[in-house]
């Protein structure tokens, strides 16, 4: 419960933060909170070239851990077999 409460405050904190560097620096209120909860709306092509290649390295790193779970789980039936 300490965990969801912290993570909520961090998060309100943050947007909180986000909305008034947006007013700051000129847009509206409406235009600020577009801005801080459709991220990529702003974002330039490299920067969702970047996001896109950590996607794919999260994915293949979830894909790879599955998969040497999986061959030690069958190495394991295997060895008790014997």
């Amino acid at each position: 419960m300490k965990t969801a409460g912290i993570t909520c405050l961090l998060f309100s904190t943050l947007i909180g933060v986000s909305l008034i560097l947006d007013m700051a620096i000129g847009f509206n209120m409406k235009d600020a909170v577009r801005n801080t909860f459709n991220p990529f709306r702003v974002m330039d092509t490299v920067e969702i070239a970047v996001i896109g290649v950590f996607l794919l390295i999260l994915a293949a790193d979830l894909v790879m851990a599955f998969m040497r779970k999986r061959k030690e789980g069958e190495g394991k039936k295997k060895g008790r077999m014997k």
